[in-house]
C-alpha cells in the first residue's frame, strides 16, 4: 500500500491507494485476451495493435458537446517492426476486451525501458463502468526508435477508486456492445 499525504486548506490527511491486480480473483474489473506471458506482478503489459502517427500540425478542437480529433495515419510494420520517427504517435493496446467494475479505476503507466530511452506514455483515466474491446494512450518518441509487433509498450494499473456515477462517455462500448462513436475510430480491420 502507498500512503499518500494531502494537504486540504491547511491540514494534512494520510489517504491509502490501493492497487490490485487486474487479474487477481479480488479483482471485481476483468481484461481478457491478454497472453500469459504479459501477466507481471503487479500488472498487465499491454501489447501493441496498432500505431497511428499524429499530425501534429492539424487542428485539435473540443467543445462542451464535440470532438475534432487531430488527424492521424495508421503506421505499418515492415518485417515485424514499427519504425518510429521523433513525434507523438496513438497507440492502440492489443486485448479482447476490458471492463472496470463498480468502486475500482485504472490508468497504463509506461514501461521502464521505453522511459529510459526517452519514449513517454501518457494514459487517461479508466473510469469505473467503462467497457471496451480497445483503449489507445499517446506515445511520445524522441528519436529514431523500432518497436517489434507483439512488444507491450505500458501496463495497466488497477485500484480501489471511490466513484460517483458509472463512466457514460464517448468512447467504449455500449449496452449493446457496439463501439461509441469516438471508438469507431479504432476500429483497424
Amino acid at each position: 500500500m502507498g500512503f499518500y499525504w494531502i494537504m486540504v486548506l491547511g491540514f494534512t490527511k494520510e489517504t491509502v491507494m490501493s492497487m490490485i491486480h487486474i487479474c487477481s480473483p479480488t479483482a471485481a474489473s476483468s481484461v481478457t485476451g491478454i497472453p500469459q506471458n504479459c501477466i507481471q506482478p503487479n500488472a498487465v503489459d499491454l501489447p501493441i495493435k496498432a500505431i497511428f502517427a499524429i499530425d501534429t500540425t492539424s487542428m485539435f478542437e473540443i467543445g462542451l458537446n464535440h470532438k475534432k480529433h487531430r488527424v492521424n495515419t495508421l503506421v505499418e510494420p515492415i518485417d515485424g517492426y514499427w519504425n518510429l520517427d521523433a513525434g507523438v504517435y496513438e497507440v492502440v493496446y492489443d486485448f479482447e476486451q476490458m471492463e472496470i467494475a463498480d468502486d475500482e479505476a485504472g490508468f497504463v503507466i509506461v514501461r521502464s525501458t521505453f522511459n529510459r530511452n526517452g519514449c513517454k506514455l501518457s494514459s487517461g483515466l479508466f473510469d469505473s463502468g467503462f467497457k471496451s474491446n480497445t483503449a489507445a494512450g499517446v506515445l511520445t518518441v524522441c528519436g529514431p526508435t523500432r518497436i517489434e509487433v507483439g512488444v507491450p509498450v505500458g501496463q495497466f494499473i488497477l485500484f480501489k477508486s471511490e466513484m460517483l456515477h458509472r463512466y457514460n462517455g464517448s468512447y467504449g462500448l455500449d449496452a449493446n456492445g457496439q463501439p461509441k462513436v469516438d471508438e469507431q475510430r479504432y476500429i483497424t480491420e
